[in-house]
């Protein structure tokens, strides 16, 4: 099992080089599926992550995304 910071980082270089491959082939939306599966993942581990241990008696603040229009 990866760390979240292993996770970050692979998936940053995936799309950093997806980005490259963009500007080469001139096509923005090349991978843009992949693109939102990476980010949604990141951000559903991400509100998981910072959901209240009931144990510690904690409550955090929640992370929403903002939906946009397709």
């Amino acid at each position: 099992m990866t760390t979240l910071k292993q996770r970050l980082q692979i998936g940053a270089a995936i799309l950093d080089r997806m980005e490259r491959r963009r500007r080469e082939l001139n096509s923005p939306a090349l991978g843009s599926g992949i693109e939102k599966l990476i980010i949604d993942r990141e951000l559903r581990e991400l509100e998981f992550d910072l959901q209240p241990e009931p144990a510690a008696g904690m409550v955090l603040a929640r992370v929403r995304r903002r939906r946009t229009a397709p």
